[in-house]
């Protein structure tokens, strides 16, 4: 449709159109209202710091922020150059530009895939998230091998979009799991803003690449190593293992207080097992008045 529109109305008259395509964003927003808090919820947020920067101390967060900008990076060249690459492969100028098209069809329906399937308690959103940006970083080194033929540029197009989408649907429930919930909001705007930065630099660095070098095959070597440390890194999240809060018997809180400590206290989460009374144990989870609590952070 880009293509189209450039043909017909120019760049100035494109970009008049998808501007005015894009300001129908601040309609719809405008008519999303905020919830009514609840007197539980109001009383929580009193007293909460709106410069409170502690979740940055989240080495888990802080893997994401920078596995996103690697991401981002590799999308960036990916979406610039593969066109102007398929051209210098001999490919029409249309033909190139519906490999954008591809790169959307396959991301659309890979994304309610991957949502579906991250919704299932046996899937670990974080293994999908990794694998999926490992395996469109080694599609992204093969790429060569792809480009020579229109067939081969449809299916590293199709390929492109569907392993790049998982980080969209994924990052969000990975923040929800790293950080409290206190602080989710601000976390997700440092994630965005790293991936801000790797759309800003990738394209550009990629860019360079090509001028020195007079071949785009080097920028989507380029891209596939980005993605590839995009997936290296966030893999390091698990060996930083969750700090804990360990509650004694003298601690006797119920169900109310213990949810406004976990939002004071920057708490995640609470996994109850049940003990029963007799049982004497550190480890259990359940903060009742019968046994010690277990909280992770």
């Amino acid at each position: 449709m880009i293509k189209f529109f450039i043909d017909k109305y120019s760049w100035r008259g494109s970009f008049l159109l998808m501007g005015g395509v894009t300001l129908n964003i601040c309609i719809f927003g405008g008519l999303m209202r905020p919830l009514q808090l609840t007197t539980d919820t109001r009383k929580r947020k009193e007293g909460v710091a709106v410069t409170d920067f502690t979740f940055l101390r989240n080495t888990k967060l802080i893997l994401l922020s920078f596995s996103c900008l690697f991401w981002a990076s590799g999308l960036g060249i990916g979406f610039v150059h593969l066109s102007a690459y398929a051209v210098a492969n001999d490919s029409s100028e249309l033909g190139a530009s519906f490999l954008i098209s591809v790169i959307g069809i396959g991301n659309t329906v890979f994304r309610l895939i991957t949502g579906m399937a991250a919704n299932h308690p046996a899937v670990d959103s974080l293994t999908v998230y990794s694998g999926t940006l490992g395996i469109v970083g080694l599609i992204s080194l093969c790429c060569p091998l792809l480009m020579v033929t229109t067939v081969g540029q449809m299916f590293y197009a199709l390929l492109f979009g569907m392993y790049t989408s998982s980080a969209v649907v994924l990052v969000a429930p990975l923040v929800v799991d790293f950080v409290a919930m206190s602080s989710l909001a601000s976390a997700l705007g440092v994630v965005n803003l790293m991936t801000g930065i790797g759309y800003l630099i990738g394209a550009p660095l990629a860019g360079w690449l090509y001028d020195t070098t007079g071949l785009y095959v080097n920028s989507f070597y380029l891209s596939g190593v980005c993605f590839l440390l995009s997936s290296a890194v966030i893999l390091a999240a698990p060996l930083f293992g969750e700090e804990k809060i360990v509650f004694t018997d003298d601690v006797k809180e119920n169900s109310q207080t213990l949810t406004k400590r976990m939002y004071d206290e920057n708490i995640n989460e609470v996994k109850y097992v049940q003990y029963p009374k007799s049982v004497k144990t550190k480890d259990c989870k359940l903060k009742h008045t019968d046994c010690v609590g277990l909280a992770t952070i």
